[in-house]
């Protein structure tokens, strides 16, 4: 996985005359990514599972391939320094087979710290099998202050898998709505889009660009949400 990494940066960054020079070549890198994914997702049962609900509900799922460690490392590193007091908990909104759920506990998360939510039920179930410990509910994002109950308003940060621009704005906007409502002061939501225009946000949150992921299938921008008094 490296070495690809290094290959395509290689090929990408390469020391060019002009501006213009430098977007054929990213634009001309997008062919030899998609060859490097599909070797990489033909091998691993999570990515073969995350295809098959990526062909029956593309719309829901909003993907054309399986987000990528790097790209939930780049979300996660927004939520950093995580405190491993009893307090934590962080909430995982669409965790699709769990590349996120899997780093946040390799940082030394403790299972009982973290909950998901996933809309699926097949994806559901592939949860609770690879990570028993971790709390994994079916529900909709929507009903999260419902679905938290008494930890609402007590979550310290959230990873949205949500692919929020294959929404109605007002879809949208309620889903954030309630992370607002759930999160505590100054807690924060990260959020990926495949659109270089941001989501939509509400009154209470700040929102910052925090960057973007190329090593991901297409490369996505992720912003951070903060809660503001």
């Amino acid at each position: 996985m490296d070495l690809c990494k290094e290959a395509l940066a290689l090929y990408i960054f390469k020391p060019v005359k002009n501006r213009m020079q430098k977007k054929k070549r990213i634009f001309g890198a997008i062919p030899l990514l998609v060859v490097i994914s599909c070797i990489l997702i033909a091998f691993k049962s999570e990515s073969r599972l995350a295809i098959k609900k990526m062909m029956e509900e593309p719309g829901r799922i909003g993907m054309i391939t399986p987000s990528s460690r790097a790209l939930y490392k780049h979300m996660i590193r927004q939520i950093l320094p995580i405190s491993s007091n009893t307090e934590t908990l962080l909430v995982e909104l669409g965790p699709g087979t769990g590349v996120g759920t899997l780093l946040l506990l390799e940082l030394g998360l403790s299972p009982d710290q973290l909950l998901c939510v996933e809309l699926d039920p097949e994806l559901k179930q592939y949860m609770a099998e690879r990570f028993p410990g971790v709390q994994t509910i079916l529900g909709d994002a929507v009903n999260l202050q419902h679905i938290l109950g008494d930890n609402s308003g007590k979550v310290t940060a959230i990873i949205s898998g949500i692919p929020l621009k294959n929404l109605s704005k007002k879809q949208a906007i309620a889903i954030i709505d309630k992370c607002h409502t759930v999160l505590k002061p100054h807690g924060k939501l990260v959020q990926f889009t495949y659109s270089i225009k941001p989501p939509p946000t509400i009154p209470g949150f700040k929102r910052t660009f925090g960057g973007l992921v190329l090593f991901n299938l297409p490369p996505a921008f992720v912003w951070t949400f903060t809660k503001v008094e």
